[in-house]
């Protein structure tokens, strides 16, 4: 892993910039602090054993507040997460500026510095699929996928079981990096995409050995007593909360911040 000083928002952007030189994808995840590491939050809250029983209690019930029945098991997987039952995803985001966001919003009483993971998902799935692909496995009519000559993945095995319509038996060990479903209008507004953890519970950082580590950096934000020098120019390039959350609630706050008013 590779970890690299920003002092000012302009440092981050001049990094984003390198890093993607040469046209390489990346994505980008906002932390309030590096010691969280890249766990999904199923793992982090050790609830691992749980996973059937949350999914299962959620098709019971989510019906009563969604119009339509969702058939697509990626896509109430996704759904999930986005209301924060814990799940084995991990949330990305293709916009080096809404990473910015969450990095300087979490935690906001917290006066520390602050970072943004980068990723380039095609060099995460090379090395543990051994394929430069990325998958949207909710808009696949078929997900059993070739990896070379031999290979053959289902990636319906990476759901809960109680999800997964081929019944696989074991859930793969290494961490893969999906396209997630944009039906979810926040997940549109942000960008957003999935890293999605195998049986494996160490952080995405962890993983890895030290000859593969070094695609993934981790931009260290000098926020401390710092923390308006990066949010100011921030908010006045038109990210603040409104446009990230894209609801009623956060369009009101955003108002009453415009306005002065705490």
């Amino acid at each position: 892993m590779k970890t690299i000083k920003a002092k000012t928002i302009y440092d981050y952007l001049r990094i984003v910039s390198i890093l993607s030189g040469g046209g390489t994808v990346l994505w980008y995840r906002g932390s309030s602090s590096l010691k969280y590491g890249l766990v999904p939050s199923l793992y982090w809250r050790k609830q691992a054993r749980w996973e059937r029983n949350f999914v299962h209690k959620f098709l019971v019930r989510y019906r009563a507040y969604v119009r339509e029945s969702i058939s697509n098991p990626w896509e109430i997987y996704a759904l999930m997460r986005h209301h924060g039952l814990p799940t084995r995803l991990l949330d990305w985001s293709r916009s080096p500026l809404t990473a910015l966001f969450f990095a300087l919003t979490q935690e906001p009483d917290r006066d520390a510095d602050r970072v943004v993971w980068i990723l380039p998902p095609y060099h995460l799935n090379k090395y543990t699929l051994g394929t430069e692909s990325i998958f949207c496995p909710a808009g696949m009519a078929s997900r059993s996928v070739r990896l070379g000559k031999k290979r053959q993945l289902d990636l319906d095995a990476y759901l809960p079981k109680a999800l997964d319509p081929s019944d696989n038996y074991k859930l793969p060990l290494k961490p893969i990096a999906i396209e997630s479903p944009l039906s979810i209008p926040r997940i549109a507004a942000q960008q957003g995409c999935f890293t999605l953890h195998g049986s494996s519970q160490r952080g995405l950082e962890l993983q890895f050995t030290r000859r593969a580590a070094p695609f993934l950096s981790a931009v260290i934000l000098k926020t401390k007593g710092n923390h308006d020098a990066f949010m100011e120019p921030l908010l006045s390039w038109g990210v603040n909360e409104e446009t990230i959350y894209q609801d009623l609630d956060s369009m009101t706050r955003n108002i009453l911040r415009t306005e002065g008013i705490s």
